[in-house]
């Protein structure tokens, strides 16, 4: 429910950035209809909008690849503490700790990696 919530957080930002984007430029009349008009982008507000959908992809990666990790570090978490002498009482928040201080920029750059792709 938290990435959720991060997801919905982020895709109401990054919709009003678009719309923003998207309201950049020139208006001029359509050929066929000349009472309505248009809005004409130059090139760089055309990579301006490829970047903002670069982004909404990239950030979508790293949310899931954020969720998988604490969910499948808890999961180890609570399989091998079974054999060992330590004991971890709370595995979610430890693999929340471990994902900000030590894999957050691995997580990072494979999220890069699946939205290049």
């Amino acid at each position: 429910m938290v990435a959720l919530i991060f997801f919905v957080i982020w895709v109401v930002c990054w919709f009003v950035a678009v719309l923003w984007v998207f309201s950049v430029g020139e208006p001029k009349p359509r050929e066929e209809l000349p009472f309505v008009t248009e809005i004409k982008w130059d090139d760089k507000t055309r990579y301006i909008f490829f970047y903002q959908v670069f982004g909404l992809f990239w950030m979508n990666a790293f949310i899931i690849g954020c969720c998988q990790f604490v969910i499948a570090c808890a999961a180890c978490i609570w399989f091998f503490q079974a054999k060992s002498d330590a004991l971890i009482k709370t595995p979610v928040l430890t693999s929340i700790k471990w994902l900000l201080t030590k894999h957050l920029g691995s997580i990072a750059f494979g999220a890069l990696c699946i939205a290049i792709c």
